[in-house]
Formats: C-alpha cells, sequence, structure tokens
C-alpha cells in the first residue's frame, strides 16, 4: 500500500512539473506558431500578427516582405520573420555572418555585438544594432537573429524603440530562448 501511494505521488508530480515547464510563459508573452507549425516561439503579447493582406499592403514588393510580422503600431516595436528560398546550412552561418556584419555595419555606426547562441542545440547568430529612426529623433534597437533550418536561412528581427531597450531586451532574451522546431 504504501509504495502504491509513493507510486501515484510520483507519477503526480511528474505530471506537475511536465505541466508547468510546458505553461512556463513569462508575464506579457504568448506563443505563436510559424511555418505551419514547424516552429513555435513565444512574442511579447502587445504584437499582433499581420495577415497576408496587410503584408501585401504594407510591402507591394514581395522580395522585401517578409513571411511573418508582428507589430504593436502604438508602440513601435515589431518582429519580421523571414524564411528565405536560399539554401542554408549550419556550416554557411559563418559566412553569413560575416556578410550580415557587413551590411548592418555600413547602415549604421552603432553596431553594439554579433555573436553565436546555441538553443535547445540549434548554433544561432545574434547581432544588436541600432538604427536611426526615419520617423523621429530617436533611435530603434534591433535584436536580429538567424539559423539554419531544414537546409533555408530563417531570420528574425526584433525591433523597437532604443528608449524602451531595458524591457524590450528582456523579452528579446525571451523569444530567442522559447525557439522549438
Amino acid at each position: 500500500m504504501k509504495k502504491a501511494f509513493i507510486y501515484i505521488l510520483t507519477i503526480l508530480l511528474l505530471n506537475t512539473v511536465c505541466f508547468a515547464s510546458q505553461h512556463n510563459i513569462p508575464d506579457g508573452m504568448r506563443k505563436e506558431s510559424i511555418l505551419d507549425g514547424r516552429v513555435n516561439l513565444l512574442v511579447p503579447g502587445n504584437l499582433v500578427k499581420l495577415t497576408q493582406d496587410d503584408l501585401i499592403t504594407a510591402y507591394s514588393n514581395e522580395r522585401q516582405r517578409p513571411d511573418y510580422i508582428f507589430e504593436d503600431k502604438a508602440n513601435g516595436a515589431k518582429i519580421a520573420i523571414n524564411y528565405h528560398a536560399s539554401k542554408a546550412s549550419d556550416k554557411d552561418l559563418p559566412e553569413i555572418k560575416a556578410y550580415f556584419e557587413k551590411l548592418y555595419q555600413s547602415m549604421t555606426h552603432d553596431f553594439i555585438s554579433s555573436d553565436y547562441k546555441s538553443i535547445k542545440g540549434k548554433r544561432f547568430v545574434v547581432m544588436q544594432f541600432e538604427l536611426k529612426d526615419p520617423n523621429s529623433d530617436g533611435k530603434i534597437y534591433n535584436y536580429a537573429f538567424f539559423t539554419s533550418l531544414d537546409g533555408k536561412l530563417l531570420l528574425t528581427d526584433y525591433s523597437f524603440p532604443a528608449s524602451q531597450a531595458s524591457k524590450c531586451l528582456i523579452q528579446a532574451n525571451a523569444i530567442i530562448d522559447s525557439f522549438q522546431n
């Protein structure tokens, strides 16, 4: 009887721990699924996913149109996600990293960092930089990360007003740390 009680208690505790770890979503974030369910990640709860029609309206040039955008127009925050047709593997990441470093450094004098980060065994390149906001006197902070997924490049950029960096950088780390495929 005692063994049965310990066994049942152990099962209940394991179920509770598993449930809690699957539902451990930070305050103000929500889980989103993209690429037909192949990728799950957290996004800030105040960002709204644009419809395909909204994307076409906002980005008439199909070559420049992201596959997904989550946006908060009131606060100026946006996540743009592109799943490129160009082939990319993990071994290509250093070359792609060098290309984007050169590109972003030519666009801004406020290039902050470019590093590798491993998330659940998957290697990402993470870049941080600021650009002048064309709509104000302020700056836009960009937290960009990319990786290879099924032989293609998956690029994500979380941009927000630099004045909100202390809060949004916590969210940016939650986004990349939540990446699951």
